[in-house]
């Protein structure tokens, strides 16, 4: 038991320690992911103490938390654009794309390199479902998992994944405390523009769903394309709202899902070999993102590379905020634009290299 409580505490104990560094409240979803992740397990823990039944919670954390954040995103992405106008440089839309086809590279190197070192224990079914979300987001770690991989070892790994991102996360940001100056929050919405946020979220997550269900037949990956596409498709049709709403809808959102996950793993079935395989990916992928940062590209590539690597591993969402909350605004609509593009291709990708091992 000791040592399942260690694994989450070290990611969270070096969240705290990072947020100590910075004044600002950038990268919320980092700090928040291990630490909420082990609160609600361990609630989950003393709920199965009492003999308290817990419904399986990874579908709703999959098809209701993580799309809605992504939706949020979408909003948020589209009124910092109309933002940069006054505020920042207009850059390319598709100013990322090299740079995240290189973090989608590196994806599948690490995977790679972890799956040799470490056969046979990680099955390369588990490895492909980790490939398709770390060239995109979690959202492809469900679509890879379903009907292939028990329910108890998906929590497993997604606890392990979502805990040990967090960590990922705020090394890549690490380099953005020592330049220092980083924009002031923007003042906290009210409480009416919250509950307007949230309520258009869960319309178009429920409208989406809807749409997926009357053309369920489809294959998989098809169905994880069309999804990405209506939830960021359906906010470029409506009027242009205020950024701070989303944003924080989109951290509720994120922070749900992160509790969704902790409730569906307590703490006596946490196991060390999907926090082994987990990190060993990451830590390749962050090094070799790292090393391409400080030795080919200099000054505001070397941000872009991690930018793009955040949208690759964490998703469209955090991608966005790491741009928002640096003072990129001209960013967060590539960041956006690739990380959607990494759901719509991610599982393609996955599915190829599980090929190539069975």
């Amino acid at each position: 038991m000791k040592y399942r409580l260690l694994l989450l505490c070290l990611p969270v104990g070096f969240s705290f320690t990072q947020k100590r560094l910075s004044t600002s409240t950038h990268n919320k979803m980092a700090f928040n992911a291990p630490k909420t992740i082990l609160i609600s397990s361990i609630i989950s823990t003393a709920m199965h103490h009492f003999a308290f039944p817990i419904p399986p919670l990874l579908p709703i954390a999959f098809n209701v938390a993580l799309p809605a954040a992504l939706t949020s995103g979408q909003f948020h992405a589209i009124a910092s654009a109309s933002e940069q106008k006054q505020t920042a440089t207009p850059t390319r839309k598709s100013a990322l794309v090299p740079f995240f086809l290189l973090a989608s590279f590196l994806s599948i190197l690490a995977t790679t390199i972890t799956q040799f070192l470490l056969s046979p224990t990680p099955s390369p079914v588990i490895s492909h479902a980790l490939l398709a979300s770390y060239i995109g987001g979690s959202l492809n770690f469900a679509i890879a998992c379903k009907k292939k991989i028990e329910y108890a070892t998906m929590a497993k790994f997604a606890v392990a994944d979502c805990a040990v991102m967090g960590l990922y996360l705020s090394v890549l940001d690490l380099k953005n405390i020592d330049s220092g100056g980083f924009p002031p929050p923007p003042p906290p919405p009210q409480p009416q523009q919250q509950l307007s946020a949230l309520s258009t979220t869960l319309s178009i997550v429920a409208m989406s769903t809807t749409i997926l269900k009357l053309v369920h037949s489809l294959p998989d990956t098809f169905l994880t394309t069309l999804q990405v596409f209506l939830l960021t498709t359906i906010p470029t049709l409506l009027p242009k709202r205020p950024a701070a709403p989303y944003k924080q809808s989109s951290d509720h959102f994120m922070k749900f899902f992160y509790s969704l996950l902790g409730f569906s793993l307590p703490l006596q079935a946490i196991s060390l070999q999907p926090f082994v395989h987990v990190s060993a990916i990451l830590s390749l992928h962050l090094l070799f993102t790292l090393s391409c940062a400080q030795l080919l590209f200099k000054g505001t590539k070397s941000f872009e590379i991690r930018l793009a690597a955040n949208a690759a591993v964490g998703g469209a969402a955090t991608a966005c905020q790491m741009a928002a909350s640096s003072g990129r605004f001209n960013l967060v609509t590539p960041a956006f634009l690739v990380g959607s593009a990494g759901y719509m291709v991610g599982n393609v990708v996955g599915r190829s290299w599980l090929r190539f091992f069975l």
